[in-house]
């Protein structure tokens, strides 16, 4: 193995340290926009918090009562409907919400709307594409640097994935951006449509939690991305500091295997005794 000495030591702790300090913070940013993700897909799917992450909320009031006659969250995937004479929400699929919606006053067609809204206006596929994206970049920073050890080149990169290092966060920054747009500006267009096709009787209000979970999630995407496509960069045109270590353990290499070919010559000198000669990369 190569010598050990102070210069190929302080070398090795700052390759270490960039690394270190690169990729537990990106892991964990990335773990939490994938979190938000899965909140925001799985939103409605169930009568506890998941009820309160609703894309656009749609209720009807009866002239007996100031509460709501009927109200029915839209999610990505589920919808929730809470009558006057419920206690608990019933979240689920839509077949599962007409089932328990039978036999209940409905003039306004509140669950024919939330069910067009969520089947033709929101889209979900740009989240999953960010997910995936978040997953790759993941895969790509907990293989940052990929170090191979043997032969002369005791350390090199395998380059074939460094695209990915660009493109990817790219990918998953301008997917998180336009899923949080698309998001936004349906609830935005839909409640006060609902509104006034409704004169009034209608409320519609626009979900505040998952509005904030669609920026959060660019937000963190940003910052994730920014740093990863930093490290694409170090690893494709500042290599330098890689350089550095290599041609340190090559130059001392070379030097430790002069010094042991010089000492065991003059010991075979005194001795008598004729060696083979020791071969470049021997251990």
């Amino acid at each position: 193995m190569y010598p050990i000495t102070s210069q190929w030591k302080s070398a090795g702790k700052e390759l270490i340290r960039r690394i270190v300090s690169l990729r537990r913070p990106v892991q964990v940013l990335n773990c939490g926009a994938i979190i938000v993700h899965c909140l925001l897909l799985t939103s409605c799917s169930s009568p506890n918090f998941l009820a309160d992450i609703f894309i656009c909320s749609f209720s009807s009031k009866s002239a007996q009562s100031a509460d709501p006659q009927l109200e029915i969250r839209v999610g990505y995937f589920f919808l929730c409907a809470k009558t006057e004479r419920d206690t608990h929400w019933a979240c689920g699929n839509n077949d599962y919400v007409r089932e328990h919606l039978l036999g209940q006053a409905d003039p306004f067609s509140i669950h024919r709307t939330a069910y067009d809204l969520q089947n033709e206006a929101i889209s979900s596929s740009m989240n999953i594409v960010s997910a995936i994206s978040i997953l790759i970049s993941i895969f790509l920073v907990s293989s940052f640097p990929l170090i191979r050890q043997g032969g002369a080149d005791s350390l090199r990169y395998d380059w074939w994935f460094m695209p990915g290092f660009i493109a990817n966060p790219v990918m998953g920054i301008t997917s998180c951006l336009l899923a949080a747009v698309w998001q936004h500006s349906v609830a935005a267009t839909a409640a006060p449509l609902m509104q006034y096709l409704s004169q009034g009787a209608v409320t519609a209000v626009v979900g505040p939690v998952a509005t904030a979970l669609a920026w959060t999630a660019f937000c963190l995407s940003t910052i994730t991305g920014v740093i990863t496509v930093r490290a694409g960069y170090a690893i494709t045109y500042r290599r330098d500091w890689v350089d550095e270590i290599s041609s340190i353990a090559s130059s001392e290499s070379s030097e430790e295997i002069v010094s042991l070919t010089g000492s065991n010559a003059q010991d075979d000198e005194g001795s008598g005794i004729e060696m083979a000669p020791i071969r470049a990369g021997a251990r």
